[in-house]
């Protein structure tokens, strides 16, 4: 595994993240530490890793995140195809697997919020995981021209203004 994203404390426990396969996990105060493994969701596992493994792990961490929102484990990727699926997923109670929780496609959010994907630029990239709302992700559109906060369980981007009267 190689860890290509900051280590997150959830559950009493430090979590380990590799965004190609999964997230090592151990409570750090325990007279034995045991090390629980727990796998990405079906179909996320990325098994082939290209000859430059750097870059290649750089490039995965744009499109994936595993973050704490709402007090619950959470993993969110892109897809880098038109549509641009976003999915967002929550470790279950036992913290053994993740169960899907949205999918929303993102070009269509995008338009209908005025942020329209252009052929030949990046796929839009995931930014960060809303702490409080986790429906909310933000994400970078264009060449990181501006980022977006999209609500998946609505399907739609929301202004700056709408997040501050939510809080």
């Amino acid at each position: 595994m190689d860890m290509n994203q900051e280590t997150v404390a959830f559950g009493g426990r430090l979590w380990w993240v590799d965004l190609t396969c999964g997230t090592i996990s151990v409570d750090p105060f325990s007279y034995r530490p045991e090390l629980r493994f727990v796998e990405l969701p079906s179909g996320s596992t990325l098994t082939h890793i290209a000859e430059d493994r750097d870059d290649f792990m750089r490039e995965v961490a744009k499109y994936r995140r595993i973050g704490v929102s709402e007090g619950r484990m959470r993993y969110v990727e892109t897809s880098l195809h038109d549509p641009f699926l976003l999915s967002s997923y929550v470790l279950d109670e036992e913290g053994s697997s993740w169960t899907l929780e949205n999918e929303v496609e993102l070009k269509q959010v995008l338009a209908d919020g005025g942020h329209e994907w252009k052929e030949k630029t990046r796929p839009p990239q995931i930014a960060v995981l809303d702490p409080t709302n986790a429906n909310v992700v933000y994400i970078t559109v264009g060449e990181q021209e501006h980022v977006v906060a999209v609500d998946i369980y609505q399907e739609k981007s929301i202004t700056l203004d709408a997040i501050r009267q939510a809080s």
